[in-house]
């Protein structure tokens, strides 16, 4: 296999290999899987839903920034030089220094993880852009990121605004899933349905030249999933 990666040691018999390209932090998520005990209904839509256009970075704080570039596409997993003059990105941390105290901390850096921006637009609100996946022709369609120093009974609203399909469950109300480590401290229950207010739509057109070049941010789809959540606890 001549994909280029990294070594990680996880134990002295265990190792992963990651894609040169990625950052990959030391912590390990680590995760119980007791299931809640009654069942876990879908949100019933009103039609009445608040349907935000994205604001991108010209209205938002960056509050995270995580670009993984990729030397492959879908058509030449193996890149286009393997021989010589190869060097790895530089390596850069993805949440600013001069972060808001109050603000939500993002993070993405590692298995699966695959949330590439996050902008602060008010106090309670975050528009997320997901990185495609890799080694494809942008796809994106699902989400994973860790979220801290959030307030209990707060109303968040995330819209996440680059899925790649027209159509989805969450348009029929189906809610995320929140894993919440105190909780599963405390219940041993680990992946919960959780939020409301779930809205999945097409963005706008926006007027742009046709020759334009897409920007990462746009790259995966023009679908927005827009919901509110409050987490059940402090700096969870």
């Amino acid at each position: 296999n001549n994909v280029k990666t990294f070594e990680q040691k996880i134990t002295d018999d265990i190792s992963v290999h990651w894609p040169l390209q990625c950052q990959v932090i030391q912590e390990r998520a680590h995760h119980v899987y007791g299931l809640p005990k009654n069942v876990e209904m879908f949100f019933n839509p009103n039609g009445r839903e608040s349907e935000i256009q994205p604001m991108g970075k010209e209205y938002g704080i960056n509050v995270f920034h995580y670009e993984a570039k990729c030397d492959f596409s879908f058509y030449n997993k193996y890149g286009e030089d393997q021989t010589t003059g190869y060097k790895p990105p530089e390596l850069k941390n993805p949440i600013p220094k001069d972060i808001d105290p109050d603000s939500l901390l993002f993070e993405s850096r590692f298995e699966s993880g695959n949330l590439g921006r996050a902008l602060r637009i008010t106090d309670t609100y975050y528009e997320l852009y997901l990185r495609p996946d890799l080694y494809t022709d942008r796809h994106c369609q699902w989400f994973y990121f860790r979220v801290k120093n959030m307030k209990a009974g707060v109303e968040y609203r995330f819209s996440i605004v680059n899925f790649g399909k027209p159509d989805s469950q969450y348009g029929s109300g189906m809610k995320p899933v929140l894993y919440s480590e105190k909780e599963a401290a405390k219940t041993g229950i680990g992946w919960q349905r959780a939020g409301h207010g779930m809205r999945y739509y097409r963005r706008e057109r926006e007027e742009r030249d046709e020759d334009e070049k897409r920007s990462q941010d746009d790259e995966g789809g023009k679908f927005v999933m827009s919901f509110l959540l409050q987490f059940p606890y402090d700096n969870d």
